[in-house]
């Protein structure tokens, strides 16, 4: 089980993956902070021994500020998970230029900037980390999916955001795994290697297994699929 002193920042709180990856990291023994814009809204339970925060990841001062807020209260993340997402479909779904350029912004602000602005605070408080002990292991894990490498006209939006964020979380890999940081895009796929049904255990225990070393390794993409006997297995790409 985790240290008690290790701590989780969410960023994104939907229903399905972010609730189910805090619930995970709770188990596991973490103090979870998960970042959403209307955190009162969470009634769940089972999270009742979770810090929530306020954010609105598509303002770069705004992420600034949770993650200030979550480091004064329970400390510098260790972890950082980014599972905030925001899609526009076009009018046409054969023609991916009939969204409006303002709504392409709104969504690119969230999927790619807001993302951007949480690797460069959690990057900071890694390497803190690692000063402090060098046998910590930090890792940023993004909630990914299969739409930068099968894309769609109607994903034009989240698949151009997903296709940034893949790419920061590469050149993050690139960058920093020498120094001791993890950086992970993490998407399920069909046993088959296509688009999959969105499970939210299945990510959480697959994000837990990152962190924990049994998956993934040094490459910063991981695709995963879950077997018959319900076991998360690695997939090859």
């Amino acid at each position: 089980m985790a240290s008690a002193s290790k701590v989780v920042f969410i960023l994104g709180a939907g229903p399905r993956i972010g609730m189910a990856v805090a619930k995970r990291f709770l188990k596991d023994g973490y103090k979870v902070a998960i970042g959403k814009r209307n955190p009162q809204s969470l009634q769940d339970p089972e999270l009742k021994d979770m810090y929530s925060v306020a954010v609105d990841v598509s303002q770069p001062s705004s992420v600034a500020s949770a993650f200030k807020e979550v480091t004064e209260n329970l400390g510098i993340p260790q972890l950082v998970v980014y599972n905030a997402a925001l899609a526009t479909f076009p009018a046409d779904p054969t023609n991916p230029f009939t969204v409006a350029p303002d709504s392409f912004q709104q969504d690119i602000a969230v999927n790619a900037t807001g993302a951007y602005a949480a690797l460069y605070h959690a990057t900071t408080g890694f390497l803190q980390l690692k000063e402090q002990d060098r046998t910590v292991a930090p890792a940023f894990i993004a909630t990914g999916n299969l739409t930068p490498f099968m894309p769609k006209p109607l994903f034009v939006t989240l698949g151009t955001g997903k296709s940034a964020l893949a790419y920061l979380i590469n050149i993050a890999n690139k960058a920093y795994r020498e120094r001791g940081l993890r950086f992970y895009y993490v998407a399920k796929t069909s046993p088959l290697g296509g688009p999959p049904q969105v499970d939210g255990p299945e990510y959480a225990e697959a994000f837990s297994q990152i962190v924990k070393g049994e998956l993934g390794g040094e490459e910063w993409e991981v695709r995963f699929t879950v077997n018959n006997e319900g076991n998360i297995v690695e997939i090859s790409h």
